[in-house]
This record gives structure tokens, sequence and C-alpha cells, in this order.
């Protein structure tokens, strides 16, 4: 399955309040997109910021926040600070 077609159903889960879940293909979209892509890609970047909010919607805050720094570190460095993708995480 394609990191984004992994994303979709992610967020298909998620919406469904079914976060538990949503986590699983976020995690395999992350592991593969950092073994292609590499660790500081954008589209790297931006799985983690999905899946930080999946860890919020959990309660699991230290990971949450793990992964939205993460996310925030690469979006800054690919795309700037100023960037409206970097403000949105």
């Amino acid at each position: 399955m394609t990191s984004r077609k992994l994303r979709s159903t992610a967020a298909a889960l998620d919406t469904a309040g079914r976060f538990d879940e949503a986590r699983i293909p976020l995690e395999r979209a992350l592991t593969e997109g950092e073994a292609a892509r590499g660790h500081d890609d954008v589209q790297v970047g931006a799985i983690a910021a999905q899946l930080a909010g999946v860890y919020r919607r959990l309660a699991e805050g230290g990971k949450s926040e793990s992964l939205y720094q993460r996310a925030i570190a690469i979006m800054d460095q690919t795309l700037g600070a100023g960037h409206p993708v970097t403000a949105q995480v």
C-alpha cells in the first residue's frame, strides 16, 4: 500500500474516532517514508504531523509532542519557518 493510501485510510479512521486503528497505517507510512525518502523529507514531516495528531487524541502526550517537534523541524528545514504548511503544523 502506498504512503498516500495509508494516510488516507488513517484519516478516515481518525475522522471516525477510531484513533488506535488510525495509528497503525500511519506508523507504517512513516517507516516506509523514511526508508524511501530519508528522515528529513517534507512528506515524512507531514506523516509525522498526522501521526502526532492521532497520538494527541489517544492522550499519548510524550509521543505526540516528540512527533510534532520533529515535523516542525523538518518543515522549517525544507520549507522555511514562514511557509504556510510549516505554520499549520
